[in-house]
């Protein structure tokens, strides 16, 4: 597959992913693309932080457990924990 060929595949996804969190098997159905790619460029898209998981469940084509992914920052969770030794670990020192 040539270089071409794959950034609209990534950019198809994307778009797919922004519209509601899907599995991979959906968006394998609504965008033909392979699901090999589908787990290659989700990977890619989550190093690069336009695609998060945002729940686990049962999938509605395997019936299986599956991860739910979205690309749209409105279904973004921010996932930090708060921290009791949160100031310690970044230098500031606490009043006695």
């Amino acid at each position: 597959m040539s270089e071409e060929s794959k950034i609209p595949q990534i950019k198809l996804l994307s778009e797919c992913f922004a519209e509601s969190p899907k599995t991979m098997y959906q968006a394998e159905r609504e965008t033909g693309v392979r699901i090999a790619n589908i787990c290659r460029f989700i990977d890619k898209m989550k190093k690069s932080g336009n695609i998060r998981k945002v729940s686990s469940g049962k999938c509605p084509i395997s019936h299986r457990r599956a991860g739910f992914y979205t690309s749209n920052r409105e279904y973004f969770k921010d996932d930090r924990q708060p921290s009791l030794f949160g100031d310690f670990w970044n230098g500031i020192k606490l009043k006695p």
